[in-house]
């Protein structure tokens, strides 16, 4: 790839990742709930919108049309509802989607490391097709969704005729309009808004780049409103040569002429131009960039922050080395040294600011926890649910990028082997029926403390020693194990209470593994426990 396709799939893979993290989010949500609200219908419509333009700009046919057909599911939900859907469907539905989900990850993560596709997704457009048909309505006239979906587009367009429409036209020579035109229209969505546009297909086909060369980009709005906010926030894209107001009534002066966004470099008396053909837009410029304000995060790659702190590194040395330099010695030096001070406190706060760049919340690999928990409860058959506290703790992002597996191994060991087989075992226990898995953070001088407890059976000690003497692990007997010594054993290597082995455990890769990872964090892990009640995994870093 050259520099340019390495980029466009840099940034594809960063935006796909984040959205299938929050589908994710809202799908775990919305199971819990058992139900769908309207936001969370919609913005699932959005996302595999999203996902399925940007596949097929990348040429991710299997991708696309995966995420295609789920859009296509939401679209028929969002227009009936769900209570089009019948309560024993649901729970389908859930798994339908939560397997589309897999599939698209899978390959993302082939991507990223290099790795062919797999482009048998017969499995998943079969299933997610027999799925609406068992829910559409329209499945006896033989109208396939699709078709739903394109009259009901056809009539928005029609219903908003060329009464709100504005016409772009991007710089010439630019390149890749229909990209770009598909950026724009995601980024008047992001205000809230929901554009019609002609072409209607940029996102997929990349002819029509030279239909929008020709005659521009359509974009129809519901009413004034929406199109003065659009028409501020298109002023304010970069690329834009020109647009025009097609029968707008109350802007009927820019019907005539078109306008000319140049926010930089442009001469006084074409800024006033700008002003007095679209004033409506103007005023709306400084909403628009407040509406923008909320997404002031630009991802970076993590190797230019390692050189940022390479650099101040150099400094605050250059900086000591020409402070302390023996040929200032004994030499009445007072605006230097007065200089010196402020340029030592100046370096102080550059490396500060440096080494925060690096900080992120470790709300992203808890998150990803949430999903352990519901695909084990439903292989397992236990009922449980994971609170989380504290994701907005920071630490730095290869200490995050690093915690993944070792949490996800102790979840997975919270729900094999922590949480009672049945709600009868917990009531009988005098517990609630469903189990509780807590995972929090927090900040502790210069430590980082991340808990993981639940509130199941807790270890007993006893086995732990017996299996551990069977193994040939115990260095003294048995009776002189302190109860936390005897916890201790868990963290050998090989160790495992499990005698079969499971899709979850029983290989003997267990806690030793999880402790040696976090001690090359330079952290530690300690495992408290009571018989009955419950345990708790604590890390320090």
């Amino acid at each position: 790839m050259d520099n340019g396709m390495d980029s466009m799939l840099d940034m594809y893979l960063f935006e796909t990742n984040s959205l299938l993290a929050q589908l994710e989010d809202i799908l775990i949500s919305a199971e819990q709930d058992k139900d769908f609200t309207q936001d969370h219908i919609n913005e699932i419509f959005r996302i595999m919108h999203t996902i399925k333009g940007s596949s097929a700009m990348m040429e991710f046919s299997a991708m696309m049309n995966i995420s295609h057909r789920i859009e296509d599911l939401f679209f028929y939900i969002r227009e009936k509802g769900m209570d089009a859907i019948k309560e024993e469907d649901r729970r389908e539905l859930f798994d339908l989607v939560f397997n589309s989900v897999d599939y698209i990850s899978g390959e993302i993560k082939k991507l990223e490391n290099g790795e062919p596709f797999n482009d048998n997704i017969d499995k998943y457009i079969n299933n997610i097709n027999r799925y609406l048909d068992k829910i559409s309505t329209r499945q006896a006239s033989g109208a396939s969704q699709t078709e739903l979906k394109q009259d009901q587009e056809q009539e928005q367009k029609e219903a908003a005729g060329l009464t709100n429409t504005i016409r772009v036209f991007f710089d010439e020579g630019i390149g890749m309009e229909n990209l770009r035109a598909f950026m724009l229209i995601n980024s008047l969505r992001e205000l809230g808004l929901e554009p019609a546009f002609e072409p209607s297909d940029v996102e997929s086909n990349p002819e029509t780049a030279g239909k929008i060369i020709e005659d521009g980009l359509f974009i129809s709005l519901k009413n004034k409103d929406e199109m003065t906010i659009a028409a501020g926030a298109i002023q304010n894209s970069v690329n834009i040569r020109e647009f025009e107001f097609i029968g707008q009534p109350h802007l009927e002066e820019a019907k005539s002429e078109k306008i000319s966004p140049r926010l930089e470099g442009e001469s006084g008396e074409n800024k006033a131009l700008s002003a007095d053909k679209a004033p409506e837009a103007n005023a709306q410029t400084q909403a628009v960039q407040h509406t923008g304000a909320k997404q002031s995060l630009i991802s970076v790659n993590l190797s230019k922050l390692d050189q940022l702190m390479a650099v101040v590194g150099e400094i605050v040395i250059t900086e000591s080395m020409v402070t302390s330099s023996p040929d200032l010695e004994g030499l009445k030096l007072d605006n230097f040294t007065k200089a010196a001070r402020q340029l030592r406190k100046l370096n102080d706060e550059l490396q500060d600011i440096a080494m925060s760049l690096r900080m992120v919340p470790v709300a992203g690999v808890f998150q990803k926890m949430n999903r352990i928990v519901r695909d084990m409860s439903k292989k397992l058959d236990k009922d449980c649910r994971l609170i989380i506290e504290g994701e907005d703790t920071e630490v730095d992002k290869s200490i995050v990028d690093s915690l993944g597996d070792p949490l996800m191994h102790i979840v997975r060991n919270s729900m094999d082997h922590g949480i009672e087989e049945s709600a009868e075992d917990r009531l009988a226990a005098g517990k609630e029926a469903q189990g509780t898995i807590l995972l929090s953070a927090s900040h502790t001088g210069s430590e980082v403390l991340i808990t993981i407890t639940d509130d199941g059976r807790g270890i007993d000690v006893e086995r732990v020693l017996n299996k551990a003497e069977s193994r040939g692990l115990l260095t003294k007997p048995k009776a002189d194990y302190t109860h936390k010594e005897a916890i201790g054993l868990i963290m050998s290597a090989g160790f495992s209470t499990n005698d079969d082995v499971t899709e979850f455990s029983g290989r003997g890769v267990g806690m030793d593994v999880v402790r040696k990872n976090i001690e090359t964090l330079g952290g530690s892990l300690s495992i408290n426990s009571e018989f009955g009640y419950g345990s708790q995994t604590l890390l320090k870093i």
